[in-house]
């Protein structure tokens, strides 16, 4: 299986408006998001391509909305704009209505123009499609579209993230690895991160290397991210580290790591008894190896003591026979001496 870090998609390019069109009418647009910085008094032109994937022609109704943060998930939800500067002010689409003939797709522009009293901060709006019939006049079905970060580079603006914590376990017993942090957005303006996540070995070794892909988080929001390691090792000890480049601030670099044990359940369970049954092995050898050592030590004992035995007997038997041929000699000596005398 290919290695791979797997950012979550329901987390990262949630959009309510594509996937409603894809589930009900085989229309998709693309992009499904789009990040714009412009200047205040200043403007610029895009466009996004509209696929119809029927057998029908299909009339669309377009519009402007306001959408914001739903949840730590990256969840969306559209509201109404009653501030001074909603969606409709600064984004403008090129129809309001469309039409896209069978098994065909179209380009539909549109401009998004900062006043020049909008304050310097992050902005979000959506250009939503609907079906729409041209004889009733009425819009059918869910909304579905394009979502539009925008960021007003004036007075005021601030930027940065920072990683605020680390969902991921510090021991780990099942495969694949699950990864998971948390990224906080304390600035005012849309944040957009992306670079690479490494992973190392206790050796300092690389390991693995991924990239993260854009990575989106509104101002004042907090989002997380949940990241998958299909391919890791057996089991070890692994340093995983994020680095991550703001898309509008490339000085402004985001950086965390976090330590990983891998103990993979079954992977520890071989393991386990493996050491156990090399351990009882080594105790066994071990005993067995001191018990011969022992009995060859009792035999040299026993031998040797034997050896002085026989030494012993040698010198007993020398004396013994010492003591007989000095007897024998005194006997004789006493013999000769009496006849010399008569």
């Amino acid at each position: 299986m290919i290695g791979f870090f797997l950012l979550a998609t329901a987390i990262l390019f949630y959009n309510p408006l594509a996937v409603s069109a894809q589930e009900s009418s085989s229309i998709t647009v693309y992009p499904s998001k789009e990040n714009i910085s412009v200047a205040p008094g200043k403007g610029v032109k895009k466009s996004v391509l509209i696929v119809n994937s029927s057998n029908n022609t299909v009339n669309l109704k377009v519009s402007v909305g306001d959408f914001k943060v739903a949840d730590a998930s990256g969840k969306v939800e559209f509201y109404t704009n009653n501030g001074p500067y909603p969606a409709t002010k600064w984004l403008v689409p090129q129809y309001e209505v469309i039409t896209i003939a069978p098994l065909s797709s179209k380009n539909m522009e549109y401009i998004v123009g900062a006043q020049a009293t909008m304050p310097g901060q992050g902005y979000a709006g959506a250009i939503a499609f609907q079906l729409y019939d041209t004889k009733t006049k009425k819009i059918i079905g869910d909304s579905f579209g394009t979502l539009i970060r925008l960021n007003v580079l004036g007075q005021g603006i601030t930027t940065g993230g920072s990683i605020k914590s680390w969902t991921t376990p510090a021991v780990q017993f099942k495969d694949p690895v699950d990864f998971g942090f948390v990224v906080k957005n304390a600035s005012n303006s849309n944040l957009s991160l992306a670079g690479d996540i490494v992973i190392t070995n206790l050796f300092g070794k690389e390991v693995k290397r991924f990239k993260t892909g854009p990575m989106d988080i509104f101002p004042g929001v907090t989002r997380n991210f949940a990241f998958q390691w299909s391919d890791s090792g057996l089991f070890g000890i692994y340093l995983t580290t994020i680095n991550l480049v703001d898309a509008m601030r490339e000085d402004n670099i985001v950086t965390s790591w976090k330590p990983l044990l891998f103990l993979p359940w079954l992977a520890s369970l071989l393991i386990f008894f493996g050491l156990c049954a090399a351990i009882t092995l080594l105790v066994f050898l071990y005993r067995k190896r001191a018990k011969k050592a022992s009995l060859e030590a009792l035999a040299e004992n026993v031998a040797h003591q034997k050896w002085k035995g026989y030494i012993g007997n040698i010198f007993s038997l020398a004396i013994l026979i010492k003591k007989w041929l000095w007897g024998r000699w005194s006997k004789v000596r006493n013999l000769r001496i009496v006849r010399s005398i008569f």
